[in-house]
This record gives C-alpha cells, sequence and structure tokens, in this order.
C-alpha cells in the first residue's frame, strides 16, 4: 500500500527557527493517540494531538481545515478524497518542539468506504446431488484488504474469503463464488451473503443481502415393482410402484402402464415420505399364460426415472402321487407313480422323494423307492418345480407305515428242568422300534405272559421229555406280521419215568415169556405121556405079555 511521505512547510521552518533561541531544552512530548486512523472517502475527519510542549502543529499533505489549538492540544481536520479521487493512505504528522529538536508524531489515515451494496445470486430450486454456483457481489468497497466475504445458509456460515494478500486500492466492486451440492437438508433454508469491513471501532461495518429461501427437491433412487413377478391364472392382482426417498413427495406424479395399457393409479404417501403407487391388473390379461411388460415412471418437477418389468402368469401344478403299498417292511420297495394332470405340465419338472431326500428327477415311468431309514413311517412326496421360476412349487405327500423286522432276544434262566418246577423267561425287542410290536412269551404252544414288564415265570407240568419256550412278536397294525423265537429245555423228571416205564414193560415181557415158556413145556410133556401111553396100549394089545409087562412097568 502506498504511504504519502510527510513535507514540512518553509513556515514551519521559520516558525522553529523564530522561537529556537528561546525554546526550553527540556524534553516534551505529542500524543496522537491511534496510530491508524480510518476516514470515510470524500468526507472529513477530525484529529487531535495533546502534547506538553511549547510548539506544536499539524502537518499533511492532505486538505486541512478547522486548525484550532488551545493549552496543551492542537486538532484539525483533513479531507480524504474531498478534492481529488486519491484511495492511498496518507501518513499526517503532529510535529512538536522537543529539547530544541522537531519531533514528529505520524498517523497513518486509511480511506474506506463500507459497500453500499451486497447481493446473493443463486437457484431457489435446487435438485438433489446436483452442484450449483453462489455468487456473492460486494458493491463498492474499500479497502479491500479489510474485507471479509461471508457465506451464511440459515445461520450457518458455510465459506468465508478474505483479502489481505490483495495489492488492489480504491473503490471496488468484488464477486466471490462458491460451489455447494445441493442435499435433503437444504431444503426451506434462507442464503444469504455477508460482507464484513475490519475497520477497528468504527461502527456499522456489516452489510448483508437478502435472504433467498431454497427448495431442494430430487429422485435420488428409481421406483421400483414391490409385488410378485409371477401371478396365477385366474386371480385378481394388483402392481405396486414404489417411489422412494422422493422430495418433495407431494408432488411426485405415478404413471403406470400394463402392456402398453395405461392403468389407474392410486397414490399412497408414507410417513419417511415414500410414494407408492397400487393399480389394478384388468383382469382379461389373467385368464390365459403369457408374459407381459409392466412399466412404472415416475416425474417430479421436470425429473423423472422409470423401471420395468415381465409379469408371468402361470398355471397351477396338479399333483396326482399313487403308491403301490399301504404298508412296507423296512428294506422294501415303494413303486410311486407322480403324474401332473394340469394342462401344461410340460412347465414344470417332478422329483419323487423319499423322507426329505430326492429320489428320481423327471421319471418318465414309476419310481422305485426303497425305505432303508428306520421311521416309523415313509413320507413319499412328489414336488413339481417351475421350470422359469423355482420358487413356485407344489408338494404332495403321502406317508406309509415302515413295519421294521422285530429281533428277539429270549433268554431262560435254565438250561434243564424239572417237572413242576418254573422257568424265568425274558423276552426282549432290540430292534430300533420295539413299541410297534406286542410280545406273548408261550409255554408248548400255550399263552402265558402278554406283554410283560419283566420276566415271566414258566411252571413246567406237562411229562413232556422237553419244554418248548416260545417268545412272539405281533405288529400292533398288522398282527399277520408276526415274528417267533423257540429254546427248548430238556424236562429231567420226565426221562426217569420213561427209564421206569422201560424197565416194567422189559420186566412184563419176560415174565409173560417164562410163563408162556413153561406153560408150553407142561403141555409138551403132558402131551408126551399121554402119547407113550397110547403106544403102549397098542403094544400090549398085540403080545400080551409085553402089555402086561409094559403095564406093570
Amino acid at each position: 500500500m502506498a504511504l504519502g511521505m510527510p513535507r514540512l512547510s518553509l513556515v514551519t521552518i521559520c516558525m522553529f527557527g523564530i522561537y529556537c533561541a528561546g525554546a526550553s531544552e527540556e524534553p516534551c512530548y505529542g500524543n496522537i493517540g491511534d496510530r491508524e486512523v480510518y476516514a470515510p472517502f470524500g468526507d472529513w475527519t477530525p484529529l487531535n494531538c495533546t502534547h506538553n510542549c511549547t510548539l506544536a502543529a499539524w502537518e499533511s499533505r492532505l486538505t486541512k481545515r478547522n486548525i484550532t489549538k488551545g493549552p496543551g492540544w492542537v486538532s484539525v481536520e483533513v479531507g480524504v478524497g474531498v478534492t481529488e479521487n486519491e484511495w492511498g493512505t496518507s501518513n499526517i504528522s503532529c510535529t512538536v518542539l522537543s529539547g530544541g529538536e522537531a519531533v514528529d508524531n505520524y498517523v497513518t489515515v486509511i480511506p474506506y468506504k463500507i459497500p453500499r451494496l451486497v447481493t446473493l445470486d443463486m437457484e431457489d430450486m435446487l435438485e438433489e446431488g446436483k452442484s450449483y454456483i453462489i455468487t456473492c457481489t460486494v458493491h463498492g468497497v474499500a479497502p479491500i484488504q479489510n474485507l471479509r466475504v461471508t457465506i451464511l445458509r440459515g445461520k450457518e456460515e458455510i465459506y468465508n474469503k478474505t483479502f489481505k494478500d490483495d495489492s488492489r486500492v480504491g473503490n471496488i466492486t468484488e464477486a466471490v463464488t462458491y460451489q455447494i451440492t445441493a442435499e435433503r437438508s437444504d431444503n426451506m433454508e434462507d442464503f444469504s451473503c455477508q460482507a464484513t469491513l475490519a475497520l477497528g471501532t468504527v461502527p456499522g461495518n456489516k452489510v448483508r443481502s437478502s435472504n433467498i429461501p431454497v427448495r431442494t427437491f430430487g429422485l435420488p433412487q428409481a421406483p421400483y415393482f414391490n409385488n410378485t413377478h409371477w401371478i396365477k391364472i385366474g386371480t385378481k392382482d394388483t402392481l405396486s410402484c414404489v417411489m422412494p426417498n422422493a422430495s418433495p413427495p407431494d408432488n411426485v406424479t405415478l404413471t403406470m402402464l400394463f402392456d402398453n395399457t395405461r392403468l389407474s393409479v392410486n397414490k399412497t404417501k408414507m410417513a419417511d415420505g415414500t410414494v407408492e403407487g397400487r393399480a389394478t391388473i384388468p383382469p382379461e390379461y389373467l385368464l390365459s399364460i403369457n408374459t407381459y411388460q409392466a412399466r412404472c415412471k415416475a416425474e417430479l418437477l421436470g425429473l423423472s426415472s422409470e423401471d420395468s418389468v415381465d409379469i408371468h402368469i402361470y398355471e397351477p401344478a396338479n399333483i396326482n402321487l399313487t403308491l403301490s403299498n399301504t404298508e412296507v417292511l423296512l428294506g422294501e420297495t415303494i413303486r410311486a407313480s407322480c403324474v401332473l394332470t394340469n394342462e401344461h405340465p410340460d412347465q414344470y419338472s417332478v422329483v419323487i422323494g423319499l423322507n426329505g431326500e430326492d429320489v428320481c428327477e423327471d421319471p418318465k415311468w414309476d419310481c422305485n423307492v426303497t425305505v432303508k431309514e428306520t421311521s416309523p413311517v415313509a413320507n413319499v412326496t412328489c414336488k413339481a418345480f417351475h421350470k422359469r421360476n423355482q420358487g413356485i412349487t407344489y408338494v404332495t405327500q403321502q406317508s406309509v407305515p415302515v413295519i421294521e423286522p422285530a429281533n428277539i432276544n429270549l433268554t431262560l434262566s435254565n438250561t434243564e428242568v424239572l417237572l413242576g418246577e418254573t422257568i424265568r423267561a425274558s423276552c426282549v425287542l432290540t430292534n430300533e422300534h420295539p413299541d410297534q410290536y406286542s410280545v406273548v412269551i408261550g409255554l408248548n404252544g400255550e399263552d402265558v405272559c402278554e406283554d410283560p414288564k419283566w420276566d415271566c415265570n414258566v411252571t413246567v407240568k406237562e411229562t413232556s421229555p422237553v419244554a418248548n419256550v416260545t417268545c412272539k412278536a405281533f405288529h400292533k397294525l398288522n398282527q399277520g406280521i408276526t415274528y417267533v423265537t423257540q429254546q427248548s429245555v430238556p424236562v429231567i423228571g420226565n426221562n426217569v419215568w420213561a427209564f421206569l416205564c422201560i424197565v416194567a414193560f422189559v420186566f412184563t415181557g419176560l415174565l409173560a415169556m417164562i410163563l408162556v415158556g413153561t406153560a408150553a413145556l407142561y403141555l409138551c410133556r403132558r402131551k408126551r405121556k399121554r402119547d407113550s401111553y397110547i403106544v403102549t396100549q397098542r403094544r400090549a394089545l398085540r403080545t400080551p405079555q409085553c402089555r402086561t409087562d409094559s403095564i406093570t412097568s
């Protein structure tokens, strides 16, 4: 900044020379107060100098007027820019005579100009996310080095600029620009600009522009359809188009088309500002299998955004599942037949499963399902998946009771038994689901204990050589399914009686043989004697002597 150098006039020099001889040699001082004085351009500024010297005077290149003096002071008015367009700073001196020497006390006079006007230029409708330039213009200000420009949003200072290093001099009109990106929070805010001229203690150095109220608007997201894209044939359905986060939501317009047919839209504004449009699909489109395009267009203050989706009309699957068995043994096979009876079965893939596991995919014929798990029932399912959308699934299930073979563990307390003694029999089913069966313990074909909670006591009463103990397991749902385990225990008492019977039989036989033999011997001897007698008689008849002898003998 250019500074004007002080010049002493010839009159002042002479004045000091005249009084020099009579002046006091003691030092004195002059006081001008502030070393810098801001003076309004085109006006007069009073300056005052106090001192304790015998002589004091004001010296300046500026135009002076109203120079007045008094005991210990001297004042003057200087004109800043009153006669010429001079915006530079000026050094003015209050010169006093101190100790025989002239002492200068300088004050710097700085011309200033309060801005006559501050204006703000910006758009008042801002699209969210878009950048805008704010221009703040300060009209007629000096000195520029003392200026600070502030841009405000409401009471918040969003930008400041100063000009301390600016070398320009004079009355300047300055334009300050600042770029903002519009946000939702800018809505309904007042933007303004303020120019502040730092002039020390000089008041009234702030000038503010008029407020510009701002409204923001935006479609930060595209609308979207909020309903299923797959509709079952023959059903009534509606389309839902959602426009989220639009601002302001009241100004949103929604247009919905179905197969290029414009629909009647009912618009609803949610609490969070979301706008939803709902429209009913014309029923004639829902009578046959087809694919149509739906479109939703959102418009807001010249902005627009849209979404489109394909809406598929599909036929449900009708499943006919037939099983060969009403019950099945573990390890056996069920023949399953799954047939789709709807008009377009080719739209679906079929999977036959057992207990949650897939067994046959798209079987051309029946599917053989083998029951391997020991679960109480076999759940046979037929699933039909839509080939273009596997989220569309139809399932039919049939449950077949699984008959698990009974594993019988029969334990007897005896390996042999006396007639009349008791055998303690324990019958335990060791298969995974023993509760499917009823248990009966028997002896020699007769039931003794049914479903015993503990061991069963079997008493041997019959005189048979062995005691046959059985454990029978009957399936509760089908008593034709029976499992039997048998153990035979020798009956010791029956063997002794058999031995005695054999001995008696042999003895009786021998006795009979002895009696018969004795009788036969007796009869034989008797017959011999008779025969001998007859012969002798015959001989006697023939020979009387001999017969006499024979008879005598």
